[in-house]
């Protein structure tokens, strides 16, 4: 299983992969959490007895530096789905 700790601030657990999905709790920075599964703007984690979803952008995964650079490819679809993600991302930090 994969860990990581949580940076940035407190974290939003949601119940889907989702922004606009409903908060189950917020995680306290610094919190190490278990990942079950990991995409490239959601992860899958586990925070207590909680399971939900919350934004890869602010997890330091164990064994990666927070500086590394990671080129990846990704289809059509996936790269539209980030985009998407990223865009309602940046708008709820305005």
């Amino acid at each position: 299983m994969e860990y990581a700790k949580v940076i940035g601030g407190s974290l939003n657990l949601r119940t889907e992969a989702d922004i606009k999905s409903r908060r189950i709790t917020s995680i306290p920075n610094g919190t190490t959490i278990a990942i079950l599964e990991k995409g490239l703007v959601w992860a899958k984690v586990v925070y207590n007895a909680y399971t939900g979803y919350v934004m890869v952008k602010f997890l330091q995964i164990e064994g990666e530096s927070e500086d590394e650079i990671i080129t990846i490819s990704i289809s059509k679809s996936s790269a539209n789905e980030l985009y998407e993600a990223l865009k309602l991302s940046l708008k709820s930090e305005e």
